[in-house]
This record gives C-alpha cells, structure tokens and sequence, in this order.
C-alpha cells in the first residue's frame, strides 16, 4: 500500500472487490486479542 498525497490516490496491490470504476471505502481493522488458552 502506497499514498500518493500529490495526486491524492491510495495505491492498493492486489485485488479489490467490487465493480471496476467503483468506490471502495477504507477504513481501520477491528482486531480482537485472543486470551491464552482459547485455542
């Protein structure tokens, strides 16, 4: 992942669901702990 802040685009590799010309929107990951032992 890339910011070109000049041009203001994010540069993603990889795909990205959804159709082409398409918004996507980006927002943080929601990450949870595991508590020992859970597994």
């Amino acid at each position: 992942v890339r910011v070109d802040e000049a041009r203001q685009l994010l540069l993603i590799k990889g795909a990205v669901p959804g159709a082409k010309g398409g918004f996507v929107t980006v927002r943080p990951a929601v990450k949870v702990k595991i508590k020992k032992g859970a597994n």
